[in-house]
């Protein structure tokens, strides 16, 4: 899918980072080789957190391609490090990020889905006027709704002993 949407030619460089499982589908390790191929792969597998803390502050956007989440930790982690997300319209995502952040859902059609992030990828690499959308560190693309500020008082209240 990536040389068919034209990314294999350009310069990016494209992390997957997180917990491994003893049995990946076969789909990562040919990723990997093709990635490798186009000098495109950074991190690769697990981090220790301060590295993955500093890795996320150096990177543009976070994508997710979940067909479940239970709460996509990992990916309001990365929107409040200043990561553009981009997630699918599916789970819990419309409801936190906007129409803009999210994708085509279409797991009957993986080419289509990939095709509909890659275009959303490309508009927000358009709007940045340089190529790549920045990590902007002093803000958080993480929704209003889960800031500390909104969160904060409510678990007080939960919490409160009386």
């Amino acid at each position: 899918a990536l040389a068919d949407q034209g990314l294999l030619g350009r310069k990016y460089v494209l992390h997957v980072v997180g917990q491994q499982f003893r049995k990946l589908p076969g789909e990562f390790e040919t990723l990997k080789s093709l990635l490798q191929q186009h000098n495109a792969l950074g991190q690769w597998g697990f981090l220790p957190l301060a590295e993955y803390r500093t890795l996320l502050g150096r990177c543009h956007g976070v994508v997710s391609t979940a067909r479940h989440d239970f709460q996509g930790l990992a990916v309001q982690e990365a929107a409040l490090a200043g990561c553009l997300p981009l997630v699918p319209q599916r789970v819990v995502y419309p409801e936190w990020f906007g129409e803009d952040q999210c994708y085509p859902s279409l797991p009957a059609d993986p080419q289509a889905e990939i095709a509909g992030l890659i275009q959303r990828m490309e508009h927000h690499f358009a709007a940045a006027g340089n190529g790549q959308p920045a990590n902007n560190s002093d803000h958080s693309y993480l929704p209003a709704q889960l800031a500390w500020q909104q969160l904060g008082p409510r678990y007080g209240d939960a919490f409160a002993i009386g």
